[in-house]
């Protein structure tokens, strides 16, 4: 398919790929950086843990962008969107019940680090740069940069809310999700 036949459907394929990695971005950033205080998984686990957790998963997703960048680069980034919000899910599912520190570490090293690289923005500009036309670039990465720049105002005080309200666990399992349900629609762009 050319790059005009898929610019009519610009709105529908900026939209759906700008709410999937503005999920993706609250619930990993933002919602972490509630889950990491002692008002959250901070009451159960250290913040030394949390924090290299985070900061490992950050070391892991790197590691493996270049590798998914090359993949999107020759085939798209539908199933690599798809696979990295199972991912996410799995890893923020794992969180939810973990009761000791090898736990959490698999959750955010193992799962949420990898899947964190295929549903943040490399894979979206990729798609950008696949999908649309050059005239039609510079409006599709600047809607899809301004969409989720709203994550932080939105998941902030969400999950903030949700933990006072459920607890840490059930919120983390519920950002899990939320990645996973956008992401998953994502790939019918």
């Amino acid at each position: 398919m050319t790059h005009s036949a898929r610019a009519p459907h610009f709105r529908r394929l900026v939209y759906s790929l700008a709410t999937s990695i503005g999920v993706s971005f609250g619930a990993i950033l933002f919602g972490t950086s509630v889950m990491l205080t002692s008002q959250a998984a901070g009451s159960v686990f250290s913040i030394s843990l949390l924090s290299t957790a985070f900061s490992g998963s950050v070391l892991v997703g790197a590691a493996f962008a270049v590798h998914i960048g090359r993949h999107a680069d020759a085939h798209g980034i539908r199933g690599i969107i798809g696979l990295g919000g199972i991912l996410v899910c799995t890893g923020f599912l794992i969180f939810s019940v973990a009761t000791e520190p090898w736990h959490v570490l698999l959750a955010w090293w193992g799962f949420i680090g990898p899947g964190s690289a295929m549903v943040l923005f490399d894979p979206g500009f990729i798609a950008i740069q696949q999908w649309f036309p050059r005239e039609q670039r510079n409006k599709a990465a600047g809607i899809l940069t301004l969409i989720t720049g709203l994550a932080g105002p939105i998941f902030i005080p969400t999950v903030t809310y949700s933990t006072d309200l459920l607890g840490w666990r059930t919120t983390s399992a519920l950002l899990g999700i939320a990645v996973l349900t956008t992401t998953l629609e994502c790939p019918r762009c």
